[in-house]
């Protein structure tokens, strides 16, 4: 199975359907899969715009994105545990 494609680029607005890149072409109508990860496997937190899938979150498995300082759930912001 080919790698899936490093989302480079994520644009939109309340107004305006959200559109991402990849590699230098829209994705928007293209699968695309987040990278997964254990609680304990997280990488660092420490860029924001990260977007992962967390397996085995304590409230079941969830995407979550990165602030910069912690992971949070996409679901309510809660720092993942």
């Amino acid at each position: 199975m080919p790698r899936p494609k490093q989302i480079q680029k994520i644009g939109g607005t309340p107004r305006q359907p959200l559109q991402i890149q990849a590699n230098g072409s829209d994705v928007d109508s293209q699968r695309w899969r987040l990278e997964s990860f254990t609680v304990v496997g997280l990488p660092a937190a420490t860029t924001g715009e990260q977007i992962v899938y967390v397996s085995n979150e304590s409230g079941g498995a969830v995407p979550a994105f990165s602030d910069g300082t912690n992971w949070r759930r996409v679901t309510d912001r809660v720092i993942v545990t």
